[in-house]
């Protein structure tokens, strides 16, 4: 049974919300839509539309990112991006402080992903 109000999978994709490569996901974005004569919350648009802003803030910054990235290779004459050149790319783009906080949490991340390799 289906819930009122919510927007259910693309026609033509799978069910589950899953591409045909079994990896990616077909249903055009992180968050719900949702549609229907019931409103919900008057609030309700409100978040929606600024769920929508933040995604493509995230989006932007991080095509940024990688184009810079994708720079720095080119003048380095290498031909894979790798997480040394996403570091310098986040140290040139984002400011101060933020730039430490983001180059820790990746190397963090990495760390970690190495590690359970």
């Amino acid at each position: 049974m289906e819930t009122p109000g919510v927007q259910t999978a693309k026609e033509g994709a799978d069910p589950k919300g899953i591409g045909r490569d079994g990896k990616h996901d077909n249903s055009g974005g992180p968050f719900m839509k949702f549609q229907g004569a019931d409103p919900g919350p008057p609030f309700h648009q409100d978040l929606i539309q600024s769920l929508s802003v933040m995604n493509s803030f995230v989006v932007d910054y991080f095509e940024r990112i990688a184009s810079e990235a994708s720079h720095l290779i080119h003048y380095n004459k290498r031909r894979t991006i790798s997480a040394r050149e996403f570091q310098s790319a986040i140290r040139l783009m984002l400011l101060g402080e933020l730039a430490k906080h983001a180059v820790s949490k990746g190397t963090k991340a990495v760390t970690k992903y190495t590690n359970s390799i």
